[in-house]
């Protein structure tokens, strides 16, 4: 039996070729979950972070998983609109501090995050296990 080098040693281009895809293909593969890996580590160091002059809205609804909606409703800007400047600026422009931007928000969080009644099952006539 011959051993894998010399068989190598044999190789027409085509087959160099495939060599070549296959490497490169490994190659891509490498650099994707690398970047995965460090995409999800960011991630969970971000979700604890307190807020900061350099986020956005949405930035702050992702965070803390809140609806960009219910904090746009609790620093007076249009709902939907979808503010995309730094919370900084947005303090600037209403002449307030940050601080009482983020006390606006971190209330909202609050208030969102405070777990409601649980849903009530469907009402019918016909008693449970009669069907």
């Amino acid at each position: 039996m011959k051993s894998p080098l010399a068989v190598m040693r044999r190789f027409g281009w085509r087959q160099w070729l495939i060599v070549a895809a296959f490497a490169g293909a490994l190659l891509f593969a490498g650099v994707q979950v690398v970047g995965f890996a460090q995409h999800a580590v960011s991630l969970r160091a971000m979700r604890n972070d307190p807020i900061a002059p350099w986020m956005t809205v949405g930035h702050v609804a992702h965070a803390f998983h809140v609806d960009e909606e219910i904090l746009e409703e609790a620093i007076g800007i249009p709902v939907g609109s979808h503010y995309r400047r730094p919370l900084r600026l947005l303090a600037l422009q209403r002449g307030e501090t940050f601080e009482v931007v983020r006390a606006r928000l971190e209330a909202a969080i609050a208030a969102a995050s405070v777990p409601g009644p649980p849903p009530r099952p469907p009402s019918s006539d016909v008693p449970p296990g009669t069907r």
